[in-house]
């Protein structure tokens, strides 16, 4: 006779905020070209809006008279049109490195190539239920933070379910059912990961203030610098969202990664 009462399953935080940095690492260079690719599109991007003073991401704490001249005479719509750009190369990236993720932990070798096709292919119910989930959660978070946290776990596998699945716009949905009996311990997940990319914040604004006073060496070391972190933290977390996804399909469903390969093919 089963027992009803029984607990269910650990998700298992630890194991994957571990399984995520041995992923990212083991695939380091395949991961950060496709994660680094929305940073280099943003530089050269601001470089054709902002000119040379987009080339030196330290200006406007170094000298933040300069830095304000510099953009006076740029138009209000140039500055919402880098913004809207970024934040679709952001969902670009993202889908692109989840997917990378999760066909890696399924046993296949990364595809660059395949994995933006993959990206580009989902962008628009990407960007779309990105922006929405996002609205909400910031909401949730500037008015009280719990509530923030907590539709931040209940949607946190939305990327995972449209790219994997292409589940488009029912990903709220699908998000909501896998996450349900597990929010808390995704906001621990979504905790430890904010600390993560706290403490390496601090760490590259640091160095890329110190760079500030390298001169031209400096600037180029400072933007490298920037777009491999910004990189990492694609890459990191495109990876906890694909392994969170696959963990709880695992409990719920019983689906093994292997059986899951074939939607690649």
């Amino acid at each position: 006779m089963s027992d009803v009462t029984a607990k269910p399953a650990a998700l298992g935080v630890g194991s994957i905020l571990g399984e995520a940095f041995s992923l990212v690492f083991s695939n380091l260079v395949p991961m950060m070209i496709i994660a680094t690719l929305p940073a280099i599109a943003g530089v050269l991007l601001g470089l054709l809006i902002y000119g040379p003073v987009s080339l030196n991401p330290t200006l406007a704490m170094t000298d933040p008279e300069a830095y304000v001249n510099e953009i006076a005479g740029i138009p209000q719509y140039m500055t919402y049109l880098l913004s809207i750009f970024g934040f679709v190369l952001w969902g670009f990236a993202a889908a692109a490195v989840t997917y990378a993720a999760y066909a890696t932990r399924s046993g296949e070798e990364i595809s660059v190539p395949r994995a933006l096709s993959t990206g580009l292919k989902h962008i628009g119910p990407v960007v779309l239920c990105m922006l929405i989930g996002g609205i909400a959660v910031y909401v949730g978070l500037v008015f009280l933070i719990v509530p923030g946290l907590y539709l931040g776990a209940l949607w946190f596998v939305i990327m995972p379910a449209i790219v994997i699945e292409g589940v488009g716009f029912g990903a709220f949905g699908r998000s909501a059912r896998l996450t349900k009996e597990y929010r808390w311990p995704v906001v621990g997940l979504l905790l430890l990961y904010g600390l993560i990319m706290f403490g390496i914040s601090l760490l590259s604004a640091g160095l890329q203030f110190a760079f500030a006073f390298l001169g031209t060496l400096g600037i180029i070391l400072a933007l490298i610098s920037g777009s491999l972190v910004s990189g990492f933290f694609y890459a990191l977390g495109g990876s906890i969202a694909a392994l969170t996804y696959a963990r709880l399909r695992e409990i719920k469903e019983g689906t093994e990664m292997s059986s899951l390969a074939e939607v690649f093919s």
